[in-house]
């Protein structure tokens, strides 16, 4: 029987959200679970955003993309930012 605190691990403590143990982020609300280090230029791309420059955040975040395809919340954000 699992105890109260492994029950926990696996739930996203903002969303609520079934996350598997090796999970970084939440795919729900992409809240980060572990290794909470940020690429700088991740937050400038978010700047940008928040400031309404979007088309500086996209150009940032492409640049990112090029250095590193697979980057998960590179993808994400930019998915995003075009969403919007």
């Amino acid at each position: 029987m699992r105890s109260e605190k492994n029950l926990a691990l696996e739930r996203c403590p903002k969303c609520g959200a079934s996350c598997a143990s090796h999970y970084k982020f939440c795919a729900e609300c992409g809240m980060f679970l572990r290794d909470t280090f940020v690429d700088p230029r991740l937050l400038l791309a978010m700047t940008y955003e928040a400031e309404g420059r979007n088309d500086d955040a996209r150009q940032e975040l492409e640049r990112v993309l090029q250095s590193a395809p697979d980057h998960v919340l590179a993808n994400y954000l930019l998915g995003s930012l075009y969403f919007h």
